[in-house]
């Protein structure tokens, strides 16, 4: 789960709360918050405004997200990092 410290609409403590709550419990699910991200960081929009919450692209968290994704996907079916020929993905 990827989420940014600067993030108003979906905030990183609920996401932090929820992972407590899950105390190790049910499948594993890792919590990533990115520093200085908003909501949408992986979006490449201008940073603005939307119904009052601020939306901003973050070209370095969204990296990371990806090679977060592929190294999952990579793990869990099998294959290496090296057949990922996805220069610059997109979602």
């Amino acid at each position: 789960m990827f989420v940014g410290d600067n993030d108003d609409w979906t905030h990183a403590s609920w996401c932090q709360q929820m992972m407590a709550r899950r105390d190790g419990k049910g499948s594993p699910v890792t919590l990533i918050v990115y520093t200085g991200a908003t909501h949408a960081f992986s979006t490449p929009v201008l940073s603005e405004e939307y119904p009052g919450h601020h939306l901003g692209y973050d070209a370095e968290a969204t990296a990371d997200a990806w090679a977060q994704v592929r190294s999952f996907l990579h793990k869990i079916l099998g294959g290496s990092e090296a057949d990922d020929h996805a220069e610059n993905p997109q979602p």
